[in-house]
């Protein structure tokens, strides 16, 4: 990995060191959150769950009519994207009842959902296919993982264009989960809509609330969703895989590598980061002489963002390239540094204790 240096947030943090804290939290804080970031990224998350699970029933009646498969794989890439945008959000109603495990299980080093989901696809039970026995079962078997494999593990296309038995199960599993998503998406709308307990205690925090009584609070709850969200990125997505050197890397330790949106996927966990960030506030609010953090989270973001979209390879082949691998371990060495910069000045800035995250004993 390339040798860290100082960056400039780090030697303006060393200039300003002792600088007074001028921070003003926005008053509208959970509200401007709700309007401008998490409903608008929950409903983009419905709706790219929605339009998988109308094009997949065409796809498995006829697998091998011209542009069915094409249109299932652009529908499964843009809901990878809607949910790695709204994956940051890592508290609420995605934390309730397991929502985030049934729609990501990851990170998963023993390899619970290729045993399970290859278990499941060679049992062939209709009845566990349908809705409220997915549910039920495993976590494993229900989200975009399983998913993932049921549509390209192994031969999955060439084995649903026979329209042989195992293909046509396989092809209505894809069907159940895709529903089952769809559901959780729904969900989650709901639990953020404007009539929803949490919601309202997120937009007008209250000391008779029993989550949200302060407007600190709000701030505490985004700013550990944020470390989270780069803890997780970074480290179960991006390190595990990288491993120390090319000749050491796990690229099958990451995430989405059989359909090769790995690095977009992680990508888009930025963008998600940073219009969480965005929406917040939270950069307005700070005073004139800590104004470099807002700038430098910023620019941070961006930069591992940039690095992530300039992979363009398979991830098996980015790991051992030179160049490719350079990007990857650039990208993970500045979400260190903007974790760095939320932890170790933006949170003291804000006057928030960010405590432990929801990460912290994984």
């Amino acid at each position: 990995m390339r040798n860290a240096i100082l960056p400039t947030w780090a030697l303006l943090a060393t200039m300003l060191a002792g600088s007074p804290v001028h921070a003003q939290l926005p008053t509208d804080l959970g509200r401007r959150l709700l309007t401008t970031h998490i409903r608008p990224a929950t409903d983009t998350l419905v709706g790219a769950a929605s339009d998988l699970a109308e094009v997949l029933p065409g796809y498995c009646g006829q697998p091998q009519a011209e542009g069915r498969r094409e249109a299932v794989e652009h529908s499964f890439s843009a809901l990878v994207v809607a949910w790695s945008q709204v994956e940051p959000m890592r508290f609420g109603p995605l934390v309730e009842d397991n929502r985030f495990e049934r729609f990501f299980f990851f990170p998963d080093p023993r390899g619970v959902t290729l045993r399970q989901v290859q278990a499941l696809l060679a049992a062939a039970e209709p009845q566990r296919l349908e809705p409220q026995t997915l549910r039920r079962d495993s976590v494993a078997l229900q989200g975009i993982p399983a998913l993932e494999y049921a549509l390209y593990g192994g031969n999955a296309a060439t084995q649903i264009e026979t329209a042989a038995d195992a293909g046509r199960y396989r092809c209505a599993y894809a069907v159940a989960i895709a529903g089952h998503l769809h559901v959780l998406a729904g969900e989650l709308q709901a639990a953020w809509s404007a009539d929803a307990p949490l919601a309202q205690e997120l937009a007008r925090p209250a000391a008779r609330n029993p989550t949200y009584r302060s407007t600190q609070e709000v701030a505490t709850e985004v700013l550990k969703a944020l470390s989270a969200g780069l803890q997780y990125t970074r480290d179960s997505k991006l390190l595990v895989a990288l491993g120390d050197s090319a000749d050491g890397a796990k690229a099958r330790r990451a995430p989405l590598w059989r359909s090769g949106l790995t690095t977009r996927a992680m990508a888009a966990n930025l963008a998600g980061l940073l219009a969480l960030y965005e929406a917040s506030g939270l950069g307005v609010a700070l005073g004139p002489d800590d104004r470099w953090i807002d700038d430098n989270v910023r620019a941070e973001a961006l930069t591992a963002k940039a690095d992530l979209d300039a992979v363009d390879l398979p991830f098996e082949q980015a790991v051992a390239d030179p160049a490719a691998r350079s990007r990857l371990e650039h990208a993970a060495l500045v979400m260190k540094n903007l974790q760095s910069i939320l932890v170790e000045y933006l949170a003291p800035a804000l006057a928030v204790n960010l405590g432990f995250n929801a990460l912290d004993g994984d």
